[in-house]
């Protein structure tokens, strides 16, 4: 049996890992003091220049325990990372992301389906967002290099 693997890029799989990912606490503490404020509905979203490179979307997740058990905590982030993880073109190319849940945020009737939605809402703040983010941090803007794909509606 094989699994096959949709690709964003030459040599990139669908995956979630190590790279695709906001780690280190200092790096949190970084985009959070210096990001550029994006808000949705459910999601308070700082975008930085991406910490590691001007080729990386990276993401970060932050769920405080006013949200309710760790259930509920890690039923938010799973959705999160699965949005990302298969719709990588709503995040902008070279920058940082973290996904600030807001407080009122209901763990048990948010889906899949509701927060591609409310990204795809709210995708040309993003773009706009992550230049003033790159511009904030003196490189090159995203749009410069980039095709269509990236910035289609």
């Amino acid at each position: 049996m094989t699994t096959e693997r949709t690709v964003d890029a030459p040599g990139r799989s669908e995956t979630f890992g190590a790279a695709d990912r906001v780690r280190r606490r200092g790096e949190y503490r970084q985009i959070q003091s210096r990001g550029v404020k994006v808000h949705s509905r459910r999601f308070l979203l700082l975008l930085h220049a991406s910490l590691a490179g001007p080729d990386a979307r990276r993401l970060g997740t932050v769920v405080t325990k006013k949200i309710g058990s760790a259930v509920r905590r890690n039923r938010i982030k799973r959705v999160l990372r699965e949005v990302f993880r298969r719709n990588r073109e709503l995040f902008p190319l070279g920058v940082d992301v973290v996904a600030v849940a807001k407080n009122g945020i209901d763990p048990a009737s948010i889906g899949y389906a509701d927060v591609l939605e409310e990204l795809r809402a709210v995708r040309g703040n993003l773009r706009r967002g992550a230049d003033k983010a790159i511009a904030r941090a003196g490189v090159l803007a995203p749009t410069a290099g980039l095709g269509q794909r990236d910035h289609a509606s």
